[in-house]
């Protein structure tokens, strides 16, 4: 498997992932699988250097879908974060809550 074979199914792997979490409406989801992508090259990359995976091999294909599952678990385990509430709707709410106590 070459660079855009694991290119290719990091990001089918990505895709697949986030759209079975719900998350394929998300404004990050290229990102979610572009960081997919990237970890399955990362990881064919690394295996090459050390001499652990070699070319076309099953368990470098083994490695990048794992890697590609791992990106897409973290990235939608931080997509389910609450994002931060802006500092007007605190201060309104601070408001309510004195006007309630009146």
């Amino acid at each position: 498997m070459g660079w855009l074979g694991t290119l290719f199914v990091g990001a089918v792997v990505g895709i697949v992932g986030l759209v079975m979490q719900g998350r394929w409406r998300a404004p990050r989801f290229w990102v979610g699988v572009g960081a997919a992508a990237l970890c399955a090259l990362l990881v064919k990359m690394l295996g090459n250097i050390t001499g652990v995976l070699v070319d076309g091999a099953s368990l470098e294909w083994l490695a990048a879908v794992v890697a590609a599952i791992a990106a897409v678990a973290a990235f939608g385990a931080l997509a389910m974060r609450a994002p931060p509430r802006p500092a007007a709707y605190e201060k309104r709410r601070m408001k309510n809550m004195r006007n309630a106590d009146e």
